[in-house]
C-alpha cells in the first residue's frame, strides 16, 4: 500500500520538475514539453532513476577530451571542447547540477 508521504513526495518531485523544465524554456527558447520528453526517455532507460534530472552526458563530452583535471568553469570547458554549459549563472558547469544539465541538453 502506498503511504500518503510518498504520495506529497511524487508529487513534489514532479512539481520541482516542471519548474525546471519551464525555467529552462524560458532561458534556452525551448518548448519545456521538449526537455521533459528528453528527460523521460533517459529515464526509461533507467526506470529507477529518482534524480531530478535523467540526462547525463559522459565526463569527455561535457569537459572536453584534454580537460582531464575536470575543471568545471566556463573557460576551460570551452577551451578544451567541451559541451558543458552554466544553467545557474555561477560561472561553472557542473554535471551534477539539474540546471547545468537540462540547460546543456537545451543548447
Amino acid at each position: 500500500m502506498i503511504q500518503p508521504e510518498q504520495i506529497y513526495a511524487d508529487e513534489n518531485i514532479y512539481n520541482e520538475r516542471l519548474s525546471l523544465y519551464k525555467k529552462t524554456e524560458i532561458v534556452a527558447r525551448l518548448p519545456w514539453h521538449y526537455l521533459a520528453a528528453f528527460d523521460q526517455y533517459e529515464r526509461s532507460k533507467e526506470p529507477n532513476n529518482n534524480e531530478l534530472v535523467a540526462i547525463s552526458f559522459p565526463d569527455e563530452l561535457w569537459y572536453g577530451v584534454g580537460n582531464t583535471s575536470f575543471h568545471q568553469d566556463i573557460q576551460s570547458i570551452q577551451i578544451f571542447g567541451g559541451i558543458g554549459q552554466d544553467g545557474n549563472g555561477d560561472g561553472m558547469a557542473n554535471p551534477n547540477n539539474p540546471e547545468d544539465v537540462l540547460f546543456t541538453a537545451a543548447q
